[in-house]
């Protein structure tokens, strides 16, 4: 339970930085259509 909770922060900076790769990408992708 407290190796989630520290844990916890890691995962969710993880998530953000993979969802803001994702939606540069798709700006990218809407750009050069």
């Amino acid at each position: 339970m407290t190796r989630q909770a520290y844990y916890n922060p890691q995962i969710k900076l993880i998530e953000l930085s993979y969802h803001t790769s994702l939606a540069v990408s798709n700006i990218g992708f809407t750009t050069s259509c």
